[in-house]
């Protein structure tokens, strides 16, 4: 089977974007209602979806070396965070029956896929990096 993942090139493009978006989002943050001309609350918005497609950038480049190993911890860690992101989902709505105060407030879609995407990427990351020191 072939997967058709991005270049490894486009990780470079993603991680500068990603930090520009955190850092704008930190001076957004700060900011407050500085801002006259633009609500920052779209820009805010903007910046985090920004972030997202990142995010989703990273999980979907190519390694310098694809090996059939690395596409079985791809495999792998794409099942744990599929895993991961229903029981975010689960666990967050048995707390909302519990505590139910008049008011469901779950997750939105965005902090779940946030979640699983840094979950996959720490854990792919981690266990890349103990495949390639056993090698060496």
């Amino acid at each position: 089977m072939t997967e058709k993942l991005l270049p490894n090139y486009s990780k470079k493009i993603a991680l500068t974007i990603g930090l520009i978006s955190i850092f704008t989002l930190i001076l957004i943050f700060s900011l407050g209602s500085n801002i006259k001309e633009i609500d920052p609350t779209i820009l805010e918005w903007i910046f985090k979806n920004i972030f997202l497609v990142s995010l989703l950038v990273l999980v979907f480049s190519k390694e310098k070396k694809e090996s059939l190993k690395i596409n079985n911890i791809r495999l792998q860690q794409t099942r744990d965070a599929l895993g991961f992101g229903v029981v975010v989902i689960v666990l967050d709505s048995l707390s909302e029956i519990i505590f139910w105060d008049g008011d469901f407030e779950m997750k939105s879609g965005f902090t779940i896929m946030v979640m699983v995407l840094l979950y996959y990427l720490i854990f792919f990351t981690y266990k890349k990096y103990n495949y390639n020191k056993t090698i060496l």
